[in-house]
């Protein structure tokens, strides 16, 4: 974890907002054996770059347009993964861990398992 100034923890309190914090996400709950969809990964991004912008980070450059019908695939992960783990490193929060930690281009399946962790962790800096 990273040194978090007095300041930083001070903006991050007063821009807490818990009501955002409880917002649902499409197909809530994902169950074993859901189909990832595009509105899965983009409503990650959203409000990933949402929350990095609120604490005083970039949007993140995302390395593809998801659109309906498109494959999800591990590289959309770990960008998600990425992206929330520097918005990490500008709170007092312990980064999350993953199941399945390591995620590989055509070796790892995508699995609903795998966005229900994202989304944990991203309601956690919302």
């Amino acid at each position: 974890m990273t040194s978090v100034s007095p300041a930083a923890w001070i903006h991050l309190a007063l821009s807490f907002d818990p009501l955002r914090a409880h917002l649902p996400f499409a197909d809530e709950p994902l169950v074993p054996g859901s189909a990832i969809r595009a509105v899965h990964v983009n409503e990650l991004r959203t409000r990933i770059d949402r929350a990095r912008s609120r604490l005083g980070l970039s949007s993140f450059t995302w390395g593809r347009v998801i659109v309906t019908g498109l494959v999800i695939e591990a590289r959309d992960l770990n960008e998600l993964r990425i992206a929330l783990a520097e918005a990490y490193q500008a709170t007092p929060f312990t980064p999350p861990s993953y199941t399945d930690p390591t995620l590989i281009e055509h070796v790892t399946a995508v699995k609903a398992a795998h966005i229900a962790e994202i989304r944990v962790a991203v309601r956690v800096i919302e």
